[in-house]
């Protein structure tokens, strides 16, 4: 008596490479910057007489541009400054105090300098 095993293997390899094809493809037609510029979100209300301490440094967010401690400064300006708060010791804060009426791609960018040169203690506050 034989027993006639006929076990036929798939060959999995084209599934396989499909699968990867279909990765690759979707990982380069996302587009994260169109996600991220389209997120709703909702800044905290500002609570009226609240005040910021004197020796904090404060970053502001206003729709016509950056303030440090309430002088306008460009991109440029800001991440050097940061830069250079952050060389001196990276455990230092960061007050980002964001206008009502400002862009929150202008939050996103403060945000991101910070996290670029080392400053990982940032408080946000509403105006």
């Amino acid at each position: 008596m034989s027993k006639s095993h006929d076990s036929e293997k798939i060959d999995m390899t084209p599934m396989i490479d499909i699968v990867f094809q279909l990765l690759i493809f979707f990982v380069i037609t996302m587009k994260p910057l169109d996600i991220i510029a389209h997120l709703d979100v909702n800044r905290p209300m500002a609570i009226s007489g609240e005040s910021i301490g004197i020796d904090q440094f404060q970053v502001t967010v206003a729709r016509d541009g950056f303030r440090i401690n309430e002088r306008g400064v460009s991109v440029e300006t800001l991440t050097s400054i940061l830069g250079r708060m952050a060389h001196f010791g990276k455990d230092q804060a960061v007050v980002v105090a964001c206008d009502s009426n400002a862009e929150h791609d202008g939050l996103v960018r403060v945000l991101d300098i910070c996290h670029s040169v080392g400053l990982h203690k940032i408080a946000l506050v509403s105006r």
